[in-house]
């Protein structure tokens, strides 16, 4: 079910100081996005090799 939609991108009035706090904190964001995702996707990795986990996906 699509419906329209409409985005709009305003820009934010900052002065330096401010600019370089908000690139700060969406770096700090992506690392801790990236870290998360690579430990998740190991861990699920980890689980597929599990023979136990094989068995699971197996049974009815």
């Amino acid at each position: 079910m699509n419906t329209p939609s409409f985005v709009i991108e305003l820009p934010i009035r900052t002065d330096d100081h401010e600019r370089r706090t908000i690139v700060g904190k969406l770096e700090y964001a992506r690392c801790l996005h990236n870290a998360t995702l690579g430990t998740a996707l190991g861990q699920l990795q980890q689980m597929r090799q599990d023979p136990a986990w094989k068995k699971a996906c197996r049974m009815p």
